[in-house]
């Protein structure tokens, strides 16, 4: 019997919180050449979706790599990401049910890593935890690209930038997609993004060597990182 504990979950438990979001998410078609490059991946290269919802990233990464595994809580987007899948015949994915803080990997299993707007979720004391179990699954010196929401200021700074941050992402994101990511989401996943400084500060603690960081307005970062030999 799958266990997720609940506070990892909270929403993506509703059917229909998953629902809104892939509709959300719908028109959204990834380009896989960026993650590729960046992560230096090939036909025989393993690689760890972290978070990876309805699996699109990996999916249009299937036919270019040995074998894909993502990692998911919500049962509703994997089952949303093994129909995508289904249909675009992308048979050496694996979508798996599981807490990001003991992930059901062999240890040095995986050539490369990639997370993309998931971490943000995890409770602020859980995300060393999570980069700390990624980090034991990826064999030493594998890549890992993290794109996700953080807070690109000092923390005495919030108050102050709050309604820019509010600004910046509906211009971003429209008018009816900030509608919904204010209503369902912004609120309660304020609550756990990090600041850069503290994200970066937790993969080198996890045991990851930060090769570029990269802000993107006021909230928002790219980071690559290389997983380093255990001691």
């Amino acid at each position: 019997m799958e266990t997720v504990p609940a506070e990892f979950t909270s929403r993506w438990l509703e059917e229909r919180y998953a629902a809104r979001y892939l509709e959300f998410t719908a028109p959204v078609e990834p380009d896989p050449a960026e993650w590729i490059s960046r992560l230096r991946i090939g036909s025989s290269s393993t690689v760890i979706d972290l978070g990876c919802g309805e699996a699109k990233i990996l999916t249009s990464l299937s036919s270019s790599i040995r074998s894909g595994i993502g990692i998911d809580a919500s049962p509703h987007m994997l089952g949303a990401g093994r129909k995508y899948a289904s249909r675009r015949e992308a048979g050496n994915v694996q979508l798996v049910r599981a807490d990001f803080r003991h992930l059901p990997l062999h240890s040095s299993s995986g050539d490369a890593a990639f997370s993309n707007a998931a971490l943000h979720h995890v409770p602020n004391e859980g995300k060393s935890q999570c980069l700390a179990e990624l980090c034991r699954v990826l064999r030493p010196g594998a890549l890992f690209h993290l794109r996700d929401d953080t807070f690109n200021f000092a923390p005495e700074d919030f108050e102050e930038l709050e309604q820019d941050i509010y600004r910046e992402w509906e211009q971003e994101f429209g008018t009816t997609g900030w509608a919904f990511l204010r209503d369902q989401l912004a609120g309660a996943d304020f609550e756990c993004t990090p600041f850069t400084t503290d994200l970066l500060a937790l993969l080198q603690a996890a045991g990851f060597e930060i090769l570029e960081s990269a802000p993107s307005g006021l909230v928002g970062v790219r980071i690559l990182a290389r997983s380093r030999a255990a001691g």
